[in-house]
Order: C-alpha cells, then structure tokens, then sequence
C-alpha cells in the first residue's frame, strides 16, 4: 500500500531533470508546496500523491510536504485548500464523487462549489469493488446480495467516510439490486479494511488499491467489482454486472489549487506533473499498487469535471434527498 521514502525519492530521481522550472518565478527557491491528502495515511489517495510530490520535489527543487488532514469524508481537509491563500503553494488531491457530495449537498455546509478549485491536472481513475474476510460466510457476491435481501440492513459494509466513493457506490449497488445495507463510515480507506481484517463488519466498499496488500495476504476475498469487464488487476474476480446487478462505477483522482491561482503558477504546475504521470517509474508505481493512471491536463480536466457534475450531480441529490 505504501512505499518507503527513499523508494518515493527513487521514482521521483528517475522522472525528472532537476531544475524544470528554476528560470521561472514560481516556485520560489526553498519555499515549500503542500499538498493536502483530506484522507488518513495508508490509503491508495495518500500512496499516490506521495510518489507525485516526490517527483515534484525533484522537478521544482523544492520541498514538497505531503499533509493528511482527514474528517468530514475530505471536506476538512478540501476547505483547508479552498480557504488557502491562492499562490500555488497549497494544493490538494481531490476525489470525485466525494467532492460533488459537499457542493450539492446543503446540510454540509461546505462554503466551496466547483468554481472554488483551479484544477491542474487529473492523476488517476480508480475502479471499485466489494470484498469480505477470507473466512467470511458469503463465498460469493450472489450469496451476499441474498442475504443482503433476507435482511434489510443486516449486513453492514465498511467504506472510507459518509458520501465519500465508496459510500455512492454502495448507495448505486443497493439500487441496482433493490436490497439495503447499513452502511459503517471511516476516515478513510486503511481503518476501513482494519475493520474488515478485524471482523468488525460483513464487507467492505472501495477501490482497488485498498483491497491489494490485504488481499495478497490472503486475509480478504473480493466477490465482485463495479467495472464493465473483468479487471485485469483483480484476475479471475467477476463483475457485479455478470453476477445481474448493473453496476459500473469508477472514481476520478486529480490535484487542485484554490481558484485565483496564478496561471503562469498552474503552467509550471501542469508541466512538472505531466512529465511525471507519463513516465514508466511513476506510471508502475501506481499499476503495481491497482491503480490505474489516468491523465489529463488543466483544460481537460476542467472540461472532465464539469462534465463529472453534470452526470454524477443528479445521483447525490437523490442520495441526499432519500
């Protein structure tokens, strides 16, 4: 799930010429970035973004400090970003759905809406899947959803915060299925699968890099994922789709700044993090932990996000309206 440090420095070494952006104003000689994961550490958010800012350290030669601020399914850790001063140096790893669950949802209170962030460039896409103990008595997705429907939330299912991915996803699959779980929230994807390991819940909801080192260990099995066809990374695990339940659903990945930031600050930005999510070193790191890369730059990202609004928007509001 995690890779030491002087492994994160060693793929960060291997991407990138030292001084990318030394001839420009921005980043400043010693003035360190922040890169704000709104999750605990552990989980495939805070695997990724510090393989990413050791490559930025090495491409912008300067530091950058990865900081967990988790709580309120991401949202104490996104309005940290928002409410930071918009120059660049404070940035975050965002996560759609979990974002459109904060700006939609008036209850929360989030204070910030999709013009709030500057987006600078989409890292990864994250395909999603439910799984239990080895020794779990569900031997098989259609046994889970089964039981699931001989008793209405009766089994409850981790995932990593209120509406954050996993969450909506369990939300489609109940749908989809016509049963109900009871859904049992975390701050994250790592005390999520600690509950699973421990026996504290059924089952569990998340995304691939959360189920790999468990699952190598033998201490998890996963019984179905949300992808259209068998995932590569998860050989020989069926979809929910075969299983009669349609469900697909995969999750977005990105770095954003407060919106205001410089563009000559979000070029230099773009640059240093396309050459780095585009190289072998990196673009391994993250396959090898079941994560698939994914890139886009700042405009297409923009353009990807708006869309993400337009077509998952309307089903957070029926999961808020429910």
């Amino acid at each position: 799930m995690s890779l030491s440090r002087r492994a994160l420095l060693s793929i960060g070494g291997a991407l990138l010429p030292a001084a990318v952006a030394r001839a420009q104003s921005f980043p400043e000689p010693g003035r360190a970035i922040t890169l704000i994961v709104p999750y605990t550490p552990g989980g495939g958010v805070d695997f990724v973004a510090r393989a990413t800012a050791a490559g930025l350290e090495r491409a912008l030669s300067v530091p950058v400090a990865v900081v967990n601020r988790p709580g309120g399914g991401a949202q104490i850790g996104l309005t940290g970003l928002v409410r930071a001063r918009p120059d660049g140096y404070t940035l975050a790893m965002v996560v759609k759905p979990t974002v459109l669950s904060h700006y939609f949802d008036p209850s929360r209170q989030s204070g910030y809406t999709r013009e709030s962030f500057q987006p600078i460039a989409h890292l990864y896409s994250v395909r999603y899947a439910i799984a239990v103990r080895a020794d779990s008595r569900f031997h098989d997705f259609r046994a889970l959803i089964d039981a699931a429907r001989a008793s209405p939330e009766g089994i409850n299912v981790a995932d990593a915060g209120i509406m954050t991915a996993p969450h909506v996803m369990l939300r489609q699959l109940e749908r989809a299925a016509d049963v109900r779980f009871t859904a049992v929230h975390f701050n994250g994807g790592a005390p999520a699968m600690n509950a699973l390991v421990g026996g504290h819940v059924d089952a569990m909801t998340g995304g691939g890099s959360d189920f790999v080192p468990a699952l190598r260990t033998g201490q998890i099995r996963v019984l179905a994922t949300t992808t259209a066809e068998e995932d590569p990374l998860l050989p020989g695990v069926p979809t929910m789709r075969s299983a009669g339940v349609d469900v697909i659903f995969a999750t977005a990945t990105g770095i954003a700044a407060p919106a205001g930031t410089p563009p000559a600050a979000i070029a230099v930005l773009e640059t240093a993090l396309a050459r780095i999510a585009t190289s072998d070193a990196w673009r391994s790191a993250l396959i090898g932990s079941g994560i698939t890369p994914d890139f886009m730059g700042a405009r297409d990202y923009a353009a990807f996000w708006q869309r993400y609004d337009e077509t998952v928007g309307p089903v957070i509001r029926d999961m808020i309206g429910r």
